[in-house]
This record gives structure tokens, sequence and C-alpha cells, in this order.
């Protein structure tokens, strides 16, 4: 009753650990649409834009690129949060199953990853329900705005599969901790033999007795002594 506590947190942070993992494994894998850069344009140029016929026309190009890419990021984001809805129920599954498959003397590991496996598919419904994110902005009263709009570059694949792999040793060695400090890998004490007492005054009871071992010798043919 002692170790309760430690075992209901273990299994949180093994969850946890989990969640993240594959989270990470997931984003490393399955990038998604690509956001819109912020348009490279200054204040100078937006003032001075309409100055001379060239440079309004490479204005308008770089406005309407934008808009046309934050079109084409906001046409593709519902396939994205589809997969990724796809991907982590079935993963989620997966940990889920691994979770009821251990035996019963590691209840924590099975808590640990049951939990594991509901965050994961809750992720992955918070995802699918998101709204599409909107880089460009919305009834903006100044095209100033465009200054702020768009999104920062995100991870590559180097920083994203460092994330991941960050994770998921902090998994293995969570479940090295738990498996070395919180499982029983003692042998279990053989049942010691029913002692037999001799006093005439206790009944005979059979099922404490055992049968005489006859000795190896007993056993053996010898030729009878000559008279």
């Amino acid at each position: 009753m002692s170790t309760l506590w430690i075992r209901a947190v273990y299994a949180l942070l093994l969850a946890l650990v989990v969640a993240l993992t594959v989270g990470f494994g997931v984003s490393t894998a399955v990038t998604g649409p690509r956001p819109p850069d912020t348009p490279q344009l200054t204040f100078r140029e937006l003032q001075s834009g309409s100055d001379d016929q060239q440079s309004a026309d490479q204005l308008i190009s770089v406005v309407d690129r934008f808009y046309q890419d934050s079109y084409d990021f906001r046409r593709a984001y519902p396939d994205y949060q589809r997969n990724v809805l796809v991907i982590l129920v079935l993963l989620g599954v997966v940990v889920g199953g691994v979770g009821l498959a251990v035996p019963e003397s590691f209840n924590y590991l099975r808590l640990g990853l049951t939990l594991g496996a509901v965050l994961i598919v809750a992720y992955g419904t918070a995802v699918a329900l998101g709204p599409t994110p909107n880089p460009a902005p919305t009834a903006s009263p100044s095209i100033t705005n465009l200054l702020a709009a768009g999104s920062p570059p995100g991870l590559d694949f180097a920083g994203r599969f460092l994330r991941f792999a960050v994770s998921f040793v902090a998994l293995l060695v969570v479940l090295f901790l738990g498996l070395w400090r919180l499982t029983d890998w003692a042998p279990r004490a053989a049942g010691s033999v029913p002692k037999i007492s001799a006093s005439p005054d206790e009944p005979y009871n059979p099922s404490t007795t055992r049968p005489t071992e006859t000795p190896p010798d007993a056993l053996g043919w010898r030729r009878p002594d000559a008279d």
C-alpha cells in the first residue's frame, strides 16, 4: 500500500512520455502543408509602391502570390488533419493493446500505457476538430498588415527528429526505471514442508505426511550372506 502512490505517479508520467513520443514521431514523419512565409515587403515599399508602374506591378505580384499560397494552405490543411487523426488513432490502439497484453504483475505499466493511448487519441481528435489556421489577415483596413502576416518557419527535419529522439530516450529511461524500481523480480519462496509431529496425542493427517524415501542402496540387489 505504501508504494501505491508512486506507482500511480509513475503511470501518469509514463502516459505523458508515451504521448509526447508518439506525437513528436508523427510530426516528424507527417509535416503537412507548409504555411506561406511573411511577404518580403517593407513599409517603404508599401508606401512608395505607386510611384512607378514597375514597382506597383511587383508589389501586386508579391501580394497576389501570398494570398494564393494562403488559399492553397487552407485548402490542403483538412487533408492533413484527417491523416493525423487516422495515424494517431491507429497508434493509440496499438499502445492500448500493448498495455492490455502486459501481465498483471506490471499493472503500473498497463495503467501508464492505457492512459498514454487515451492521450494519443485525444490529441488526434483535437487536431482533427481544430480550426484551419488562416495566415492571411482578414478584414484588414490597411495593406500594412501584410508586414506581420504569414507564419514563421518551423523546425526542419533535423530539429523535428532531434525532438523525437530526446522524447524516445526519455521513454526508454522511464521504462527502465519502472522495471528496475517498481518490479519485484525475486522468485517466490518454495512452500515449506509441514512438520510431522511424532506425538501420539495429535491426530493423524495424511495430507501433512510425506512418503518415506527409500535410500538408493536398499533398492539394489545384493548377494545374501552365507550361513
